[in-house]
């Protein structure tokens, strides 16, 4: 940049600056909503990038903090996580846009288990809209008596609703699109097992 002054005289004076202009640094925002959670519960890990070219492009993989050899689990951006013992997780995410640019984001997962374990199952988890889902109760591992509470949300959702009764459930959306089922053992002690379901409505 050069700059010109002048005074009423006449008189001039010349002044120039060097700039350097730098792109942005293309960065890997990609999400999971939870980081400590009981066996049979769900993570999401949900791909965002910024300040790249083009589209983007996301690939997921989880490990066991014990085991060296990494396992993706992506898909078009969205990845479900759902360890089946307790202990430490890693999740590594990988963001990519049109021009080959890259950039990595880490996770640490820990899942701890109870002693009442959440047996509770849905009929599917992928169907067609008008189908019905039957979520059933069922629970090991307590005292007593077992009781369940099932609720259902959409994805992108803040609330959920409950459904079903005596660890008997049936759900069946009117629209296509993601679903979360969460259900909750409970025994006579009081202990309570949760366990997580994502279904896709198509």
């Amino acid at each position: 940049i050069r700059t010109y002054a002048k005074d009423s005289a006449g008189k001039s004076a010349m002044k120039d600056f060097s700039l350097t202009a730098t792109a942005p640094t293309f960065t890997n925002n990609t999400t999971v909503n939870k980081t400590n959670i009981k066996v049979g519960e769900i993570v999401t890990v949900k791909g965002a990038a910024s300040n790249g070219n083009g589209s983007y492009s996301y690939e997921f993989y989880y490990r066991r903090s014990t085991v060296n050899t990494w396992t993706k689990f992506d898909s078009n951006g969205k990845g479900i996580f759902q360890p089946g013992s307790a202990g430490t997780f890693y999740i590594r995410t990988y963001a990519k846009d049109s021009s080959g640019k890259s950039a990595v984001k880490d996770f640490t997962v820990t899942a701890t288990a109870g002693t009442l374990t959440n047996k509770t199952t849905v009929s599917k988890t992928s169907f067609t809209v008008g189908d019905t889902i039957v979520v059933a109760g069922g629970a090991s591992g307590g005292n007593g008596n077992y009781s369940y509470e099932f609720y259902c949300q959409r994805e992108g959702a803040s609330s959920w609703t409950k459904f079903g009764s005596d660890g008997l459930g049936t759900f069946s959306p009117r629209s296509a699109g993601s679903f979360f089922i969460k259900t909750y053992a409970k025994d006579s002690a009081g202990k309570v097992g949760i366990k997580e379901f994502a279904l896709t409505a198509k």
